[in-house]
């Protein structure tokens, strides 16, 4: 019984493997010549050195086969729970592989997702785009990025980037191997940073009050059509408006109501005006139009109904004071080679030429 009890207590062995080492036995040649010569307990002494020998590795291998196993659960903990979708795909751009992070992502359950056809996860209006995408990665060695808009499956859309790379598998058949990153609030960021820089922009260009441009960005704004003019020997043409003794009127009514009056003015020539053409406040009761590719004739003809716009206009807060607001208007077209401080100062000789011939007057010379 106790003989029967030792048994019990060691390893069992496997009846297949022991008929295999039989049979390998019986093919060997023997005992090696080192070992023939040997009497019985040198023999049994050896093969108890060799047992504990093999113990040892097989403990060794035992700890290496932990370690292993320790190592993928951790390669697996990080793959399935990484910040990021991991995909692998088919050339046929069907999901063979995904973690838990990509699964989540677009809100569909891993197992559902495994011969799927990505496309299908895609905004219509960047289909086409991740088609052209895939391929490019398919047909190329090197990684390649793209942004495209996401629909997952309760039909919420986030923007994602895509990189990806072909890996050729074993048995020649290449994947594609993409990570799918949620960017939806680095561009509603970057979309808002562009929105701050192009008000910045405008409020840099733009008078305050009046919302027309303002002096800094006629100076630039003139250069560039000089520039062009004289490239392209196109003509050019410019108006500078005064109003008439807008002095009184803002000691009349106060500056307040003044700034109505610039404001009003501002948009009867915002409304005169073509597309082409554009308007600054210049300073105070000043206003400048810049005219590209127009004659002297039609320069005048716009800065008449912009006069006559002005005279007609009630600015008057008090009906009872009868005070009308006028304009004098100078003008000139623009002669080649001619930098802008000429051109300006001809521009506002001409105007003061409309105020000396008795005001609420266009003068072009």
């Amino acid at each position: 019984m106790k003989k029967n009890s030792k048994q019990k207590g060691k390893n069992p062995v496997d009846p297949h493997l022991r008929d295999a080492a039989e049979k390998s036995f019986a093919r060997s040649p023997g005992l090696s010549p080192e070992m023939k010569g040997k009497n019985p307990e040198e023999l049994l002494h050896e093969l108890q050195v060799h047992q504990i020998e093999l113990e040892m590795q097989n403990e060794e291998l035992r700890r290496i086969q932990l370690a292993l196993e320790e190592s993928r659960d951790k390669y697996l903990d990080l793959y399935d729970f990484a910040p990021v979708g991991y995909f692998t795909f088919t050339p046929e751009a069907l999901v063979k592989e995904v973690n838990l992070t990509g699964a989540m992502l677009l809100g569909v359950p891993r197992q559902k997702l495994i011969n799927a056809r990505f496309r299908r996860m895609v905004e219509t209006k960047d289909q086409e785009r991740w088609d052209q995408y895939f391929q490019s990665v398919l047909n190329q060695s090197e990684g390649q990025s793209c942004d495209l808009a996401i629909k997952r499956a309760d039909g919420y859309t986030f923007q994602a980037q895509l990189d990806s790379v072909r890996q050729e598998a074993e048995v020649g058949i290449p994947l594609i191997r993409t990570v799918m990153s949620d960017i939806s609030d680095s561009k509603r960021m970057q979309e808002a940073l562009r929105e701050s820089e192009q008000r910045f922009r405008e409020l840099s260009m733009t008078d305050d009050l009046t919302q027309l441009f303002n002096q800094r960005h006629f100076y630039q704004q003139l250069q560039q059509e000089i520039e062009r003019t004289n490239r392209y020997k196109r003509q050019l043409a410019m108006l500078l408006l005064d109003l008439d003794d807008f002095k009184q009127f803002n000691d009349t009514y106060g500056h307040l109501e003044g700034d109505k009056v610039l404001i009003k003015v501002a948009n009867i020539i915002r409304e005169c005006i073509r597309r082409t053409d554009s308007a600054f406040r210049f300073g105070g009761e000043e206003f400048v139009v810049i005219m590209p590719e127009t004659s002297a004739k039609r320069a005048l003809i716009l800065a008449e109904r912009i006069r006559n716009e002005i005279q007609k206009t009630p600015f008057n807060p008090d009906s009872k004071a009868g005070f009308q607001v006028t304009c004098s208007i100078g003008l000139s077209q623009y002669q080649s080679l001619e930098d802008s401080q000429a051109f300006i100062k001809r521009v506002d000789l001409n105007m003061y030429q409309a105020k000396a011939r008795g005001k609420n007057q266009c003068f072009f010379s």
